[in-house]
């Protein structure tokens, strides 16, 4: 549920104040009460999970054949494609496929499939399976036509709905993708997977491993999922989702992706984040200008607020929950500005540059998150006297 490090007890609010949000994503109603629950509940599931993967090969190979024989019960898993979740032992999917000899297929982006290819290889190794995973990264231009080919072929193809990426990664999902209600906010979607099967009318079934407190796994799955004839991608997608979901609302404990639901925010599209009003921005810069004149380079500045650059190039405001373009802005960029340092701008234009400082520094001035030292205390951003508005991200 964590998505940045902080330092300190400031950099744990802003993690418990961004793990809070997303909770109430799926859960409306949640406090913080609920959050640090939940937040012991995870602990658990990672002290199982490290104890297991701990264990002697023969052990865990007796899980894994365990594995295999839910596949024997299940035989319409050992064909067409298989959606899951980021739930429990997830990068273990693969290996009940490997048992019975087959040859699963995992379809993943760059950034997914860097890191679970390592792990899942390494545990195969471990447990001397006798299959191979065919990995298709959705980044390459070949991955779409090589998932048509084994969908074509009926193999077992393995995909991850809550990767939610394509080849544009989570900033175009969030821009262009499909809306999906939550029951505490509404994120975007990508469609491209549901165009694939309806295009491939290939056998679909969701499967989920969880935890048991003993160590075992419990795998579920799915009936074969029917598309009734002329069904769209969106209703399509729609179906998979509120299946996803409700896996995970089952466990949330067990779910690794809480990230995906920020990523994927509609209240962080460009057209929703907040505008910098002309006249005010003009204002500001000039008082901008006027301090450094008459301070000169010697001037030191501090931030006004806990700020951070996400991904998709979003300035937010995370202890107002506000949000801009970025602009270009680097989260690397801030380091000197963060836990309790107060550089002086002459520091900042050699570390950075004199255009860093001319154009975001003075930006960051102009949205009230940093303030100059010295000068009096200037209104927050969105406050009724700051002459800025709020975003409109309140989800």
């Amino acid at each position: 549920m964590i998505r940045s490090e902080g330092r300190g007890e400031a950099g744990a609010g802003r993690i418990n104040r961004w793990e809070l949000w997303n909770l109430r994503a799926l859960f409306p109603e949640a406090d913080e009460p609920a959050r640090v629950e939940l937040c012991l509940k995870r602990r658990e599931i990672d002290r199982i999970a490290a104890e297991v993967y701990a264990r002697d090969p023969v052990e865990n190979g007796r899980l894994i054949d365990d594995a295999a024989e839910f596949l024997r019960r299940n035989p319409g898993l050992r064909r067409g494609l298989v959606a899951s979740m980021h739930v429990g032992p997830y990068h273990l999917l693969p290996a009940p496929y490997m048992k019975l000899g087959l040859n699963p297929a995992v379809v993943l982006d760059r950034r997914a499939l860097e890191e679970l290819r390592p792990q899942a290889e390494r545990y195969a190794r471990k447990l001397e399976l006798p299959g191979r995973i065919e990995w298709i990264c959705t980044d390459e231009p070949a991955g779409v036509r090589r998932l048509l080919r084994r969908l074509g072929e009926e193999s077992p193809v393995l995909v991850y709905l809550d990767g939610n990426g394509g080849g544009g990664g989570m900033a175009a999902t969030r821009e262009k993708g499909m809306r999906y209600a939550l029951p505490g906010r509404i994120i975007r979607l990508q469609t491209g997977l549901a165009k694939l099967i309806l295009r491939a009318r290939c056998p679909v079934h969701g499967v989920v491993a969880r935890w048991r407190p003993d160590g075992s796994i419990d795998w579920r799955a799915t009936p074969r999922w029917a598309w009734a004839a002329g069904i769209t991608p969106e209703q399509a997608t729609r179906r998979l989702y509120d299946w996803g979901f409700a896996a995970v609302r089952a466990v949330p404990e067990q779910w690794s992706f809480w990230t995906m639901l920020d990523a994927s925010s509609e209240c962080f599209r460009r057209d929703r984040l907040a505008a910098e009003p002309e006249a005010v921005r003009r204002e500001r810069c000039a008082r901008f200008g006027r301090l450094l004149d008459e301070a000169g380079a010697a001037v030191r500045i501090r931030l006004a607020a806990a700020v951070e650059v996400w991904e998709g190039d979003i300035l937010a405001d995370v202890s107002g929950q506000r949000f801009w373009s970025a602009e270009g802005l680097r989260d690397r960029d801030l380091e000197s500005l963060r836990w309790g340092a107060i550089p002086t701008v002459e520091s900042l234009k050699r570390s950075l540059g004199e255009d860093w400082v001319g154009f975001h520094l003075m930006r960051l001035y102009v949205l009230g998150l940093i303030r100059i030292e010295g000068e009096s205390e200037t209104p927050a951003v969105g406050s009724p006297d700051s002459g800025l508005p709020a975003s409109r991200a309140a989800g």
